[in-house]
């Protein structure tokens, strides 16, 4: 049996903690991005407010940072315009 093998018997090498780390990093910068293009969106169809529930500190305040109109923060940390 491959001692990189996982528990399950799966042959596929595991990936270690650090390929995994990056993953997630380019992951969450891809989605950050994401949410800051559909929140220009918004802002551009008319929107009088944007709503940010349950995303990270650092993407919201990003939002925030970037759009002319109030974002109200749900779990969204400190960065939003309201809560």
């Amino acid at each position: 049996m491959n001692e990189n093998a996982s528990p399950d018997g799966n042959e596929e090498p595991r990936k270690s903690t650090e390929d995994i780390l990056s993953d997630l990093l380019r992951n969450w910068r891809r989605l950050s991005s994401r949410l800051l293009e559909e929140a220009l969106g918004l802002e551009e169809a008319g929107a009088f407010a944007v709503v940010l529930e349950h995303v990270p500190s650092p993407a919201a305040a990003r939002v925030t940072a970037k759009l002319h109109i109030p974002t109200i923060g749900i779990g969204a940390g400190a960065g939003c315009d309201g809560q």
